[in-house]
């Protein structure tokens, strides 16, 4: 096993044991966003580590551009995948109330919104329209459902961390041929 993929498996087990323990220590939302600072902490740990190594014994002009971004590319893709299923076994297998408290949570905020507020959201939003506050509401709930469901959480979070880690590649890439090698 290279270090760059001993990396991936130490910042995944990592990820996965700071979840754990922050979700004994801080709130819901915070617990999320240490989450995603985390990844995001790790993308570009691996994304470094990983054009270090292509760049080890070698000059700029020896390797083309590309193939650096290539590599470094591999390396944290891999990272976003792993981050991806850790996401979902702990949301979905190891802490699945949290999900269902961020749900109960949405369910108690759209039962403060009441008929009169909805028909002064008429007045002055035009999606409220030619729609009755039943409508709304059922429409309401089954978005929560949606949004709330094991899909689209690892949905979401596959798209959010292959964004960063094909972004900070590139970025670290770039900086490291610029900056670090001569």
């Amino acid at each position: 096993m290279s270090g760059t993929s001993r990396l991936i498996i130490v910042c995944g087990v990592i990820w996965l044991v700071t979840k754990m323990v922050m979700s004994k220590l801080v709130s819901i939302e915070n617990n999320l966003t240490i989450g995603v600072m985390v990844n995001l902490f790790f993308i570009l740990l691996i994304a470094v580590f990983a054009v270090r190594k292509v760049y080890v014994g070698k000059r700029r002009h020896e390797i083309p551009g590309i193939e650096v971004v290539k590599e470094v590319t591999k390396s944290t893709l891999k990272y976003a995948l792993l981050a991806t299923t850790l996401v979902g076994t702990y949301y979905y297998i190891l802490s699945p109330t949290e999900v269902e408290t961020k749900r109960a949570t949405a369910q108690r905020e759209l039962e403060k919104f009441t008929e009169e507020e909805f028909i002064e959201q008429q007045e002055t939003q035009e999606m409220f329209k030619g729609q009755t506050y039943q409508e709304f509401v059922d429409q309401a709930k089954a978005n929560q459902d949606w949004i709330y469901g094991p899909f689209i959480q690892i949905t979401f979070s596959l798209i959010a961390l292959v964004m960063a880690a094909i972004f900070n590649a590139i970025l670290i890439s770039l900086l490291w041929r610029n900056f670090m090698v001569r």
